[in-house]
């Protein structure tokens, strides 16, 4: 009779070891996702490439003042990519995006249109006809 009763004890154990593991799972990914959580995750730059042309290269930087970075990182066609610039930012500004593709075209908007703590994100789509904002929550 106590080998039935530690046993049933143990399948306990472990069935509330299982379900807590598979919670703790389930609220880091909606921790992850959700979008009110933005304000406080260093700002995010995710771009989609949706042209048949590689992008060879990312200018991120700040509409007022010097502060940008260049990533020469390439994003081929079809594929995504996720930055966190490295930028100094000392007041109020903006973050512009800069890109290149593989034909040698050149396109730019703002992404952030007005921050204060670079923080947040934002989703850009690019094809062969234009760069897209999908997306912005910035702050």
């Amino acid at each position: 009779m106590e080998k039935r009763g530690s046993r049933n004890a143990i399948l306990f154990v472990i069935v509330f070891i299982a379900l807590l593991t598979a919670s703790a799972f389930l609220l880091v990914n909606w921790i992850k996702s959700a979008e009110i959580f933005n304000f406080v995750r260093p700002f995010t730059v995710e771009v989609t490439n949706d042209s048949v042309y590689d992008i060879v290269s990312l200018e991120l930087g700040l509409l007022k003042g010097e502060s940008k970075e260049t990533l020469d990182k390439i994003i081929a066609s079809g594929a995504k990519a996720r930055f966190i610039p490295n930028l100094d930012l000392t007041s109020e500004n903006a973050v512009y995006l800069k890109f290149r593709d593989a034909r040698g075209e050149v396109g730019e908007l703002t992404v952030c249109g007005y921050t204060e703590y670079l923080n947040g994100m934002t989703s850009v789509r690019i094809n062969e006809k234009e760069a897209v904002v999908e997306e912005m929550d910035c702050f």
